[in-house]
C-alpha cells in the first residue's frame, strides 16, 4: 500500500471515528433540544456530503496533490525555505494551513457570490456534527482553486496537509 493511501486511510478513519464519538456525545449531552426530526436532517446532510465528497475527490484532491508535487519538485513554498526540525516545520505548516483556510472561510461569508454557496452549511435547522459535512458542491469546487494556491504558497508535505 502506498504512503498516500495509508495516510488518506488513516485520516479518513480518524475523521470517521471522531464523527461517531462526537455525534454520540451530542445525543447523550445535547446543548439544546432539536427543532427537527433527526433522520430527515441526517438524510439531507449525508446526501449533500456525498455530493461534496465526489467533487472533492474529482477536483480538490487532484488540485492539492498537483500543487504538492509542483512544490516538492521545484522546492517552492514557504515551508521549503524553512530549515528547522520536523516538529517545528509541522507546527508552522499546520498553523499556516489553518490560518489561510480561516481567511478563505471569512471570504465565503463576506463575498455575496461565495456566500450563496456557503450559506448551505449555515441553514441547517439544528447544528450538530453532521453539519460539518453539509456543504454545497459548488463551494467545494471553488475551494479547489483556493487549495491549489494555498498549497503552492505554503508548500506542505502530504503528512502536514492531511
Amino acid at each position: 500500500m502506498s504512503a498516500l493511501v495509508e495516510n488518506e486511510t488513516f485520516a479518513t478513519m480518524t475523521v470517521m471515528g471522531l464523527f461517531i464519538l462526537l455525534f454520540a456525545l451530542e445525543r447523550v449531552f445535547p446543548l439544546r433540544l432539536p427543532s427537527r426530526r433527526l433522520l430527515p436532517r441526517l438524510t439531507t446532510n449525508f446526501f449533500m456530503a456525498g455530493l461534496t465528497l465526489v467533487i472533492a475527490l474529482l477536483l480538490v484532491r487532484p488540485s492539492a496533490l498537483t500543487a504538492m508535487s509542483m512544490s516538492s519538485e521545484y522546492s517552492f513554498g514557504l515551508l521549503n525555505l524553512f530549515e528547522g526540525s520536523f516538529e517545528i516545520k509541522f507546527l508552522f505548516g499546520f498553523l499556516l494551513l489553518d490560518l489561510s483556510f480561516y481567511y478563505w472561510h471569512r471570504l465565503n461569508h463576506k463575498w455575496p457570490f461565495l456566500w450563496r454557496f456557503h450559506n448551505t452549511h449555515h441553514i441547517d435547522p439544528d447544528l450538530d456534527t453532521s453539519t460539518a459535512f453539509r456543504f454545497h458542491f459548488g463551494e467545494v469546487a471553488l475551494s479547489s482553486i483556493f487549495r491549489f494556491a494555498q498549497v503552492i504558497v505554503i508548500g506542505p508535505t502530504l503528512f502536514i496537509y492531511l
